[in-house]
């Protein structure tokens, strides 16, 4: 029942073009979100941490009112739903001038506008050229090199600590509803290999390489972080594991007693945000 009125509420961000009605929700909106006066509002404070596309979403449908009256459990899988609904709608958003406008005009802070702006530039023939590899049969723009620092404290800093300098790869597909790929190139770790992967500790390791091609789902949030563990969530490959246990969002290539190479899959809105956050564009 809940997602069914998340789904009535999400209903004017499936509008092309959008009414203008929608677009003065979100005019409003924005300035409430980026409000001074309002950041300790618990609803305030989970919307700001939605990246543009999602909180262009919840904009474009929810009124002030609205929000101020939204349950807590509807609130909860109305976020979830917007989530989802970015999948499909990220290229949309990113290409209207409509939105653009409005979002230029908002009070919306500096590093919401510079994430918008380079959504926009990734996703327009008018924007700066970069390599485009296949990921799965689908064209995808490749970053590689040493992730940079920006004002705001770059995603998965658990994980780019165990990477060896310069060795992250980021796969992002130019569809919003593929899957992203990031690839991490770290030192041999037995450890990581037993708790991760569910390697034997009584195998032997060999000389040649060998690969895993799946990993333990409760112990990704121990070593990784919670922000890993909740962007491979939001792939579409997580919700076709079968069991309880063990996911193929994680594996892992391994060279023993050199190196290892860590393939996650992430949804595409994760690993763009990565991509914004790690990679100065």
């Amino acid at each position: 029942m809940l997602k069914t009125e998340a789904a009535k509420l999400l209903l004017p961000a499936k509008e092309s073009p959008f009414s203008r009605v929608a677009l003065g929700r979100l005019s409003n909106f924005l300035n409430l979100v980026f409000n001074p006066e309002k950041q300790r509002d618990p609803k305030i404070q989970a919307l700001r941490g939605l990246d543009p596309t999602f909180l262009i979403i919840c904009g474009l449908c929810l009124t002030q009112k609205a929000l101020d009256s939204m349950r807590k459990e509807l609130f909860d899988v109305f976020v979830e739903q917007a989530m989802i609904a970015s999948r499909r709608s990220v290229n949309i958003i990113a290409k209207s001038d409509d939105i653009n406008k409005v979002v230029h005009n908002s009070a919306a802070d500096h590093d919401f506008n510079a994430d918008h702006l380079n959504l926009r530039q990734m996703t327009s023939s008018s924007g700066p050229l970069t390599l485009q590899y296949s990921l799965a049969g689908s064209p995808c723009w490749c970053y590689s090199g040493v992730p940079q620092q920006r004002k705001r404290q770059t995603m998965f800093s658990r994980l780019l600590t165990k990477a060896i300098p310069g060795l992250v790869t980021t796969f992002l597909p130019l569809e919003g509803f593929m899957d992203g790929l990031i690839r991490v190139v770290v030192a041999f770790d037995q450890s990581l290999l037993q708790t991760l992967f569910g390697w034997a500790s009584h195998e032997t390791v060999g000389i040649e390489c060998f690969s895993v091609g799946c990993a333990v789902k409760n112990q990704i949030a121990l070593l990784f972080g919670d922000d890993v563990f909740e962007a491979v969530v939001t792939s579409h490959m997580w919700t076709q594991d079968t069991g309880e246990i063990e996911t193929k969002c994680l594996k892992v290539d391994v060279y023993p007693a050199l190196l290892m190479v860590i393939s996650l899959t992430v949804g595409w809105t994760s690993c763009y945000q990565f991509v914004n956050s790690a990679y100065i564009l």
